[in-house]
């Protein structure tokens, strides 16, 4: 009898064990996901608007294409992309990695869904901007080892950066079939060019033509509800 007892209790025991093991990992899986805040689609703000650092000059250029209607945007899938471009920015690092490396984001990742509209996108748990890749390392010595263009973007550019950018956010964006507006590109450089012409397929007119806008504007542009010389950050005014 004692033993008869002893073996209920013992499978009582473990299946008690079993079903703490399972909600966790319910619980653990639904700690990784969260609602986008209404206010997202906000401007971040800049540590001085007078004088923007590289990153975030990078962020106000991505920040302003998406908020216009055009071929990038739509890409992305609207001006609600910048929920997702927000937090990218937020999360985003200085290291120092090979020179061929732009952002690298790593880790467990976290979906964000918007309650309002359905848009979702992902997180990484790590964003890394290199330090010695094309986002901050130009080539001024011809001697030297020499740091890749980002499409056929010199790097160390304004439009280097924001390419970078839009490229990174490819990745975080989830289309209405499932998939990513990007598909995973890892260390794979074929891929991962690939990427970077896609997008450039659908945003190089904007890219091109942030030349024609100073920051300030640009500035004024992205905090104001109406369009600031929407024509130029369309591509028209080329």
């Amino acid at each position: 009898m004692k033993i008869r007892w002893w073996l209920k209790f013992t499978c009582a025991f473990v299946f008690l064990a079993l079903i703490s093991c399972v909600e966790q990992r319910v619980l653990s899986f639904s700690a990784n996901e969260k609602h986008a805040s209404p206010d997202s689609l906000e401007l971040l703000p800049l540590s001085n608007p007078a004088k923007p650092t590289e990153l975030e000059q990078a962020y106000l250029d991505s920040f302003s294409i998406l908020k216009y209607k055009n071929s990038c945007s739509e890409f992305y899938g609207g001006s609600a992309a910048i929920a997702a471009l927000n937090e990218l920015a937020q999360q985003m690092k200085p290291t120092r990695l090979d020179r061929r490396i732009g952002i690298r984001m790593t880790g467990d990742t976290t979906i964000i869904t918007s309650v309002a509209t359905g848009y979702a996108f992902r997180l990484f748990k790590h964003v890394e901007v290199n330090l010695n890749g094309p986002f901050y390392r130009g080539n001024p010595f011809s001697d030297a080892a020499r740091v890749p263009r980002v499409g056929p973007f010199e790097p160390n550019t304004r439009e280097a950066r924001v390419t970078t950018v839009l490229h990174e956010l490819g990745h975080l964006i989830r289309r209405p079939d499932g998939q990513w507006v990007l598909p995973n590109d890892g260390e794979n450089l074929s891929e991962s060019q690939k990427n970077t012409q896609r997008v450039l397929e659908v945003c190089g007119a904007q890219v091109k033509a942030l030349h024609n806008i100073s920051f300030a504007e640009e500035l004024l542009g992205a905090q104001s509800a109406a369009p600031l010389r929407s024509n130029v950050l369309n591509g028209s005014g080329q």
